[in-house]
């Protein structure tokens, strides 16, 4: 059971520094994820990231929207729907952070 808390407190810990990270650029963990999700399916139907995380297509707009407002996600039309791609400043975001929380995360697992 020690072992169980240990990795429970670690888990936790690390979920906390990275929301903090996220934070600081004015993001929380969906827009972070919508933003990794783009960067794997540069160009996707919006839509298709509604079924990728089981929510609705007017949460993923507001999402979008909110990402598309801070200059890390631009939109296109196409015909009836949009496809998204991320900006650079997008991509910079994305590489920073997403470095930033995997080194956060072998940190915590050091032995001292």
């Amino acid at each position: 059971m020690r072992v169980f808390g240990l990795i429970a407190r670690l888990v936790h810990q690390t979920t906390l520094d990275a929301e903090s990270a996220l934070r600081r650029d004015g993001l929380n963990p969906a827009l972070f994820q919508l933003l990794l999700a783009v960067r794997e399916d540069p160009g996707a139907y919006q839509q298709s990231f509604g079924r990728r995380f089981g929510v609705t297509r007017a949460n993923v707009s507001m999402l979008v929207t909110k990402l598309e407002q801070a200059g890390l996600v631009q939109r296109e039309p196409a015909g009836a729907a949009n496809r998204v791609w991320l900006t650079p400043a997008g991509q910079t975001v994305v590489e920073r952070l997403g470095g930033w929380v995997m080194a956060a995360a072998a940190a915590r697992t050091r032995r001292p």
